[in-house]
């Protein structure tokens, strides 16, 4: 399965577990207050626990998994310019409607059971016990329920988005509640006359410029798995465990699948912002202590000297006419027999370094 692929079905799962999870809690609650009755009280429609508990999760965990795929294929683009309170106010019409009609089908199909009749919606028992459910207090009940554990997935998706892919799930498991010391690739991506271009472009459209100028790095960073660890002004910086950043050189593919998407994109930046931006990247790899810290706001933070060292790699790519530059210590884990030309730049002091770095720079051959 792509990147992409499994980046998508991860993010609709969680909807159709939550719809899962609160349809089984919903159906216990129920059975508590009901008990060995054979019917609704508030409707006197027939009621069988077993037969619900065949049909009701199932039908609960599809209908999640549609409406994820929903909330994030559609909806979310639908209303994205919009304020918070109007997405939360558009999207909770939209959610309840949606609660309402899987309501009724869910019952539709129930009774369909329970009265062994396929006649479906033109059976018109079928009708009237529907009819019934929906002037009942149960149905709105339900309605309110559903709605609520909804819009929490929902915000639990947001979440998840906002604060970067994966991190709220380490959050929840504690992986980084202690410090935890892993190797890691760190790729420092810096744009050129980014200076200039706010100058040109004024704050605002700067803004808009930034938006547009990370977000056509997206599909790239997710297809070779890179996590983007810090967006600091125009610089991006992205992290891969080793074994994922040196699996098929997915780090340095990375830089040269953006450079491929800016130039697909050139027309469109040329158009918006009358700016073709260029960038230069470093890459460096060694051992990191990660963990969470802050009390006001909570984040996972990476400490190592890779951070720094690859941070002055970034600042040589200029002085040494290089788009990529890359340690030695990482070269010697990519395969760079084939597609690509590697130039020795020599061995430089850096700044904060007992140790002098070979560097090399790296660039695409079709050789």
């Amino acid at each position: 399965m792509k990147p992409k692929t499994t980046r998508f079905v991860r993010r609709i799962i969680p909807f159709g577990l939550i719809w899962l999870v609160m349809s089984l809690v919903y159906l216990l609650l129920e059975k508590g207050i009901i008990g060995d009755l054979n019917y609704y009280p508030g409707s006197d429609n027939p009621y069988d626990f077993y037969l619900n508990l065949r049909i009701i999760p199932l039908t609960a965990l599809l209908f999640g998994l549609l409406f994820g795929t929903l909330e994030i294929l559609v909806i979310k683009k639908m209303f994205s310019g919009l304020s918070l309170f109007s997405k939360l106010l558009l999207k909770s019409i939209l959610y309840f409607l949606a609660i309402i009609i899987f309501l009724i089908l869910t019952s539709a199909v129930a009774n369909t059971v329970f009265f062994s009749t396929f006649e479906g919606l033109r059976s018109e028992l079928i009708i009237n016990s529907i009819g019934e459910f929906i002037r009942s207090p149960i149905f709105w009940s339900i309605t309110l329920y559903i709605g609520i554990m909804s819009i929490i997935a929902v915000f639990i998706s947001d979440l998840s988005e906002h604060i970067g892919q994966g991190v709220l799930v380490n959050f929840i498991f504690g992986r980084y509640h202690k410090p935890l010391v892993e190797d890691r690739v760190f790729m420092f991506l810096d744009m050129e006359s980014s200076t200039a271009i706010a100058e040109k472009l004024g704050h605002q459209r700067y803004f808009d410029f930034l938006k547009f100028y990370f977000s056509t790095m997206s599909d790239a960073i997710i297809e070779y798995k890179g996590e983007v660890y810090q967006y600091a002004g125009d610089e991006i910086i992205v992290s891969w465990a080793l074994d994922d950043g040196i699996r098929g050189n997915a780090c340095i593919q990375t830089f040269f699948a953006i450079d491929k998407a800016f130039k697909e994109n050139l027309l469109d930046f040329d158009r918006r912002f009358s700016v073709q931006p260029t960038f230069k990247a470093a890459f460096h790899c060694g051992t990191v202590t990660s963990g969470e810290i802050g009390e006001i706001k909570k984040e996972v933070l990476f400490t190592g000297d890779v951070l720094n060292t690859t941070a002055r790699l970034q600042s040589l790519c200029k002085s040494l006419d290089a788009d990529v530059l890359i340690s030695e210590s990482l070269l010697l884990f990519l395969d760079f027999r084939k597609g690509y030309s590697i130039e020795d730049k020599g061995v430089f002091d850096l700044k904060g370094k007992e140790r002098a770095v070979r560097i090399f720079s790296v660039k695409e051959s079709n050789t």
